[in-house]
Order: structure tokens, then sequence, then C-alpha cells
């Protein structure tokens, strides 16, 4: 089982941000989601990071180089460890292998 928690630290009913818990609404989210993944398709330090056999601490990461796991929480439990890009979109030759490969595969987020 998965699941994504997102947190808004307001009262009111428009969250943080500019309006944080509309865009969590039906419609929205996946639009999100969807093309946060489709951005993941791709990482500046490519070919390099995707093809790793292992880097970061106790090289815990495969397709997770220092650029990718520049994240913006800070409160990651495991370290930002045991990464893997390609574990989400496959690998540039054979997308199919993603966890998400058939999100992707269908008609991309404006």
């Amino acid at each position: 089982m998965q699941g994504i928690l997102i947190y808004t630290a307001a009262g009111d009913s428009e969250g943080t941000m500019g309006g944080l818990v509309r865009q969590g609404e039906a419609g929205r989210i996946e639009k999100i989601i969807q093309r946060a993944l489709q951005d993941a398709m791709w990482c500046g330090a490519d070919p390099i990071c995707i093809e790793s056999p292992g880097q970061g601490t106790g090289n815990s990461n495969l397709a997770a180089c220092h650029n990718c796991c520049l994240l913006p929480e800070t409160s990651c439990e495991q370290g930002n460890r045991f990464l893997d890009r390609a574990l989400l979109v496959g690998l540039p030759e054979d997308r199919t292998k993603g966890f998400f490969y058939r999100l992707l595969a269908q008609k991309k987020a404006p």
C-alpha cells in the first residue's frame, strides 16, 4: 500500500502557498503527478544518473544522482536513501520496466 500526504499548515480552507488545498482536488492533482513523473524521465546528469550502479551513502541510490536527491523536503526518514528514478519511470531504452509505465503511456498532461 502506498500513499502521499499533502499537508498544509494554515487553518483556512485554501491552505498555504496560494491555494494548495485546491491543487489537491480531483482533476488537478492527477495532472500534477503525471507532469512530475514526465519530468522525472530526464535528468540533467543523464545518462550517468540513469545508468549508475550505485551512488550516495553506501551506494544506496541507483538512478538518483546528486541533482535528483536535492529534494525540498528535509525530513525524509530514510535520509533520501534508496532512491531510484528508473524504478518509477523505467529506463530510456525500456520504459515498460517503470512502475508508472501505464500512467506515463496515457495521454500526456498539458
